[in-house]
Formats: structure tokens, C-alpha cells, sequence
């Protein structure tokens, strides 16, 4: 499990692909966010305290769920099955999914709320 739990349990936060998902608790409603423009920067999660959830780091919040730095896009190139007029292949590279599984996800405490 990719998930590190920081000052205490945090059994709300949850991945699957791209997605870090946000069960339900207090006056959170939950939510999930697809990290995939993310990439190459460190994301953090936070709660406000009228349960709404935010990654904006502009901005001060009441409390910090999770945190993972995610690696740059990586690309594959793959034979497009058609050819150039010089006859050579066409490739494309095409990025990579992102995979939150294979990542250290930071999840701390959930804080007591309403």
C-alpha cells in the first residue's frame, strides 16, 4: 500500500490509477481528483473547514490530508502501423498513465470535525 499514515490513521484517503479519492467523513463530502496534470510537482490535499476539499497551495486551508510528489509524464513510442512517404515508419510517443500505486502517498491524521 503506497499510502503512509503521518500523527495517526487517515483511512479516507484512497488511489486507483490517476485518482486520489477521498471517502466521506464529518462534514467532507468526499471527492476524487485525477493527478494526471500534476505531474512532475508536488501535490497537496487539503480540507477546509466547511469540509470542502482543495490542491489550490495559493491559498491557506484549515487542514492537510495527503501529499505526494509525482514523477514527470514518461512516454513510450509506438509504430503507428502507417509510413511516410520515404517509406520509414510513423512513430508516436505517447504518455505513459500515471500510476499512484507505485508512489509513496503521505496521509495525515483526520482532523475532528463536525
Amino acid at each position: 500500500m503506497p499510502i503512509i499514515h503521518v500523527d495517526g490513521t487517515n483511512d479516507r484517503i484512497e488511489v486507483d490509477g490517476a485518482l486520489l479519492r477521498v471517502l466521506p467523513f464529518g462534514n467532507c463530502a468526499g471527492g476524487e481528483f485525477d493527478l494526471t496534470e500534476h505531474q512532475g510537482s508536488r501535490v497537496r490535499l487539503y480540507l477546509d473547514e466547511d469540509g470542502a476539499l482543495s490542491l489550490d497551495q495559493s491559498r491557506a486551508h484549515w487542514w492537510q490530508l495527503a501529499e505526494v510528489a509525482l514523477p514527470p509524464p514518461e512516454y513510450e513510442e509506438r509504430d503507428t502501423g502507417e509510413t511516410g512517404e520515404d517509406g520509414q515508419a510513423i512513430i508516436e510517443q505517447v504518455q505513459l498513465p500515471l500510476d499512484l500505486t507505485a508512489l509513496n502517498i503521505y496521509a495525515w491524521a483526520l482532523p475532528e470535525v463536525g
